[in-house]
Formats: C-alpha cells, sequence, structure tokens
C-alpha cells in the first residue's frame, strides 16, 4: 500500500489561495459597510436640515445684558415636553454669555451655586454672564411650564 505524499508546497498555495479569498471578501464587506455609512449620513444630515430649524441664533445682542455681537459655540435644545435638561460646557477661557429660547413661564439656570432666571419670551433672551471660565462646567436648566414649541439654552462667546 503506497500512500501519495503532495507535492512540495501544494500546502502552502492552498493556504494562500484561502487568506486571498478571505482577504477579497474582506475588502468586499468593508467597501459595502462605508457605501452603507455614507449614504446614511447624507440621508441624516438631509432630513436634520429641512425638519430641525436652529433653536438659537448664530450671533446675539441683548442692551443690559451684552452690547456686542457675541457668536454662539455650544447649544442643546429640548422637545416641548420637557421641563429640564443638561448642558456640559466645553469651551473655556473669558466670559461666556447663557442665553435660553423659551415660550411659556420661566427659564432657571443653574452653575453650581449660582442660579439666575428670566421669564420665557419666545424669543432669544440673556440669562447670566460667566466671567473668566477656566473648567468645563455643566449647566441645568429648567423651565417652569411645557413649552409650546421646542426650546434651548446656548454658550455664546
Amino acid at each position: 500500500m503506497t500512500v501519495e505524499q503532495p507535492a512540495p508546497g501544494a500546502e502552502e498555495a492552498a493556504v494562500r489561495g484561502v487568506r486571498r479569498i478571505f482577504l477579497v471578501a474582506l475588502a468586499a464587506a468593508l467597501v459595502a459597510a462605508g457605501l452603507t455609512l455614507g449614504l446614511e449620513l447624507s440621508h441624516q444630515r438631509t432630513v436634520a436640515s429641512v425638519v430641525v430649524p436652529a433653536p438659537l441664533p448664530l450671533t446675539f445682542r441683548q442692551a443690559g445684558f451684552v452690547e456686542h455681537d457675541v457668536r454662539r459655540s455650544q447649544v442643546a435644545g429640548f422637545p416641548t415636553g420637557s421641563r429640564h435638561g443638561d448642558l456640559h460646557v466645553t469651551t473655556t477661557g473669558g466670559t461666556l454669555y447663557v442665553v435660553a429660547r423659551c415660550t411659556v413661564g420661566r427659564v432657571r439656570i443653574v452653575v453650581g451655586s449660582l442660579t439666575s432666571e428670566q421669564a420665557c419670551t419666545g424669543r432669544p433672551v440673556g440669562v447670566v454672564a460667566l466671567g473668566q471660565v477656566r473648567r468645563p462646567l455643566q449647566i441645568t436648566v429648567t423651565v417652569s411650564a411645557q413649552q409650546t414649541d421646542r426650546w434651548a439654552v446656548g454658550i455664546y462667546r
């Protein structure tokens, strides 16, 4: 009885073939995933730009609060049914102006031991100016009544 021995290098060639098929399949899967992600992100961007209006303007000025134009650096928007939220402030250095837009009742801002509130007018209103902020902050915001429209709080510099 004789047992046939595979030709030298035949086993290595088979392993290379399997490896090649695996790499081609992996590359095809990565390309498909990339295309799917790109399509999904472009669809979300289109939907967001059509459905969700900016809750606060890009620049803000209010007599008696800030006399020059300040630019929005962060914003948190909340649905009409929500009466409470948080904004984690990452921008530091210089004065930060906290601005809110709500439609009914009053808006209250709490930063550490500081509390400030303003009447809701349906337009953006300055609530508090924070001078020389040097570290990230958490701002807690509450409205006293359910809102008739989306409401928001933002940081301006």
